[in-house]
């Protein structure tokens, strides 16, 4: 009788671990980030049969595709994708904005229909605060929607693996070293 308790005991304390566990992580497969606009985070692409349409303020080249399902007010639709292994690691989607105001509206009703797909945004933290982002996090990814700019306003949709953009930084610094003569280090 006391092997039958000690089980069931154990059976009940490991259910309630996880889903005391799913509840706490908001584990759910509706509110996995896996990509958008038809482009999937972790894809495997050959970069060469794209056209670096841009690139960010830290030279990360970006390359422009035409989305599956555009979203209203959304103009331009880019991904960046790690330098060697061509790995798809971030997507975005920007648009053009009248003004600061307009641009706040179109990111309220973004970020709520966010959030009807993926649950609540995370709860402010500095860089949120001091980037004025509103961010969505379920693991090691990511979406992170602003606005930007101060005369020609900016909205931004960023969808991101955070660890595909290390090992983009870590392939960056390999490549910029086999540039670099390092013979007067």
């Amino acid at each position: 009788m006391v092997k039958r308790i000690s089980i069931l005991a154990l059976t009940i304390g490991l259910t309630l671990d996880l889903s005391a566990y799913a509840q706490s992580n908001n584990v759910s497969a509706a509110q996995q980030i896996t990509g958008a606009f038809g482009v999937v985070l972790g894809t495997r692409v050959n970069l060469a049969a794209y056209t670096k349409a841009g690139e960010t303020q830290d030279k990360t080249p970006l390359y422009s595709f035409a989305p599956k399902s555009p979203i209203q007010g959304f103009t331009h639709y880019y991904f960046a994708a790690t330098p060697k292994t061509g790995i798809i690691y971030e997507v975005w989607a920007a648009g053009d904005c009248e003004s600061a105001a307009v641009c706040n509206k179109q990111r309220a009703v973004v970020l709520d229909l966010l959030k009807k797909k993926y649950g609540p945004e995370d709860k402010p933290q500095l860089f949120q605060d001091l980037y004025d982002a509103d961010i969505i996090t379920r693991g090691d990814r990511y979406i992170m929607v602003k606005c930007t700019g101060i005369m020609s306003i900016t909205i931004n949709l960023r969808y991101c693996d955070s660890n595909l953009e290390k090992q983009a930084e870590k392939e960056r610094i390999e490549l910029e070293g086999k540039k670099t003569d390092d013979s007067g280090l």
